[in-house]
């Protein structure tokens, strides 16, 4: 019995020890998380890359070397964009949107909604898009949706809410000119109104599709 307590106060010491201290990454380096999107702040050697549990990775010189950022989330993040050198947005599940005002340096939570979502891209510094689907529990079928904000990101309107594969990646060629896809390259979603209104148009099926880009409306 005298050893056993000898033993317990020995070991004691080391567990305060590791209840005051939060565990640290490892191996790999610097993070072992799965990356999911990569951005290019415009004009600089700055490189972004977002991923799962809300990682969030930058590069100064192009991709040689990368250093964590702190991330404001631990939701999976799907999608990066930047409108210039400064001014980024990401998005994730559980309707994450996150923003950078200093080229992917340190980030906000911008908004939450009830929507995973998958894709993001501004236009302008007031306009921008949202995209993303899931699973109806009431109809029992998949659903996308796209939703744009007209006040930076404040507040959000739904445009475009349909059955069928969640938006997987979207986009514009110029103001008016935007295009989406959805996952498994069922259909490609086009606007010629900036947004207000969409066209959808199936896709060639026996194809795997993961991104689609358009220089211009023809």
């Amino acid at each position: 019995m005298k050893t056993n307590f000898t033993l317990f106060f020995l070991f004691l010491p080391f567990l305060v020890l590791a209840q005051q201290r939060e565990w640290l990454w490892i191996n790999p380096t610097p993070q072992g998380n799965s990356l999911q999107a990569l951005a290019n702040p415009g004009g600089t050697d700055v490189l972004v890359a977002v991923g799962a549990n809300g990682t969030i990775m930058r590069s100064m010189d192009f991709g040689e070397n990368w250093s964590a950022v702190n991330s404001p989330t631990k939701e999976h993040l799907w999608s990066s964009h930047f409108l210039n050198s400064t001014t980024g947005y990401a998005v994730g599940t559980k309707g994450t949107i996150l923003k950078t005002e200093t080229g992917g340096n340190s980030w906000t939570v911008l908004h939450k909604m009830e929507a995973t979502l998958n894709t993001v891209h501004f236009v302008s510094e007031k306009i921008g898009f949202v995209g993303g689907g899931g699973h109806n529990a009431t109809t029992n079928t998949g659903e996308h949706y796209l939703f744009k904000t007209e006040d930076g990101g404040a507040t959000w309107t739904r445009v475009l809410h349909r059955q069928g594969s969640p938006l997987w990646r979207f986009n514009f060629a110029d103001q008016d000119f935007g295009y989406a896809i959805t996952s498994f390259a069922r259909d490609l979603i086009l606007t010629y109104d900036g947004g207000n209104t969409w066209v959808v148009k199936p896709l060639p099926q026996g194809y795997q599709v993961s991104d689609v880009v358009f220089t211009d409306k023809d």
